[in-house]
């Protein structure tokens, strides 16, 4: 990926230049487009170039991923890590009941237990955690695929390129 990235930031540069035809503003424009690049990609694009997993996970001794609880009882569950699918990329995790529908409130029984501890409470409530997530298996396809992604940008600007200074030339 970094061969793809620094293409695309090379051609970028290039075409900013060609383009602007000033040194210091073709750099500016340079970093703040590639900066926003760096940016949107991760959050934008790179989760939706496969499909992803899902998968409920229990609530287990070991879970730690129950987050603050605020007023009338709201909680939220959390994971960092899936027990089925370790070293996956996890995109979101929420807590759910026996249905399969988003719980926010916790059941008053689980609110003060008298061991201080909600999660076995939650558990017998038959809520869970519903987890999207990407497999580990998926890692060097999303790296190529990113990689193509930007080859194919640099290629398209180095294209631009030298059309428009062969358009400038007599």
């Amino acid at each position: 990926m970094p061969a793809g990235y620094a293409a695309f930031g090379f051609t970028l540069g290039v075409t900013a230049g060609v383009l602007i035809r000033r040194a210091l503003p073709a750099m500016a424009v340079t970093l703040l487009i590639f900066a926003a690049v760096q940016v949107t990609v991760p959050l934008a694009v790179r989760p939706n170039l496969f499909p992803a997993g899902r998968a409920t996970q229990s609530l287990t001794a070991n879970f730690s991923g129950l987050q603050h609880m605020g007023p009338g009882g709201r909680f939220s569950l959390a994971l960092d890590r899936l027990d089925s699918q370790p070293g996956a990329w996890i995109y979101s995790s929420r807590a759910v009941n026996a249905a399969g529908q988003p719980v926010s409130v916790m059941p008053a029984a689980c609110v003060n237990p008298p061991d201080g501890d909600s999660l076995p409470c939650l558990a017998s409530h038959g809520i869970a955690v519903a987890v999207t997530y990407q497999p580990t298996s998926r890692f060097w396809p999303i790296q190529w695929t990113e990689t193509g992604i930007f080859l194919a940008l640099a290629a398209m600007l180095a294209g631009f390129c030298y059309w428009r200074v062969g358009r400038r030339l007599p």
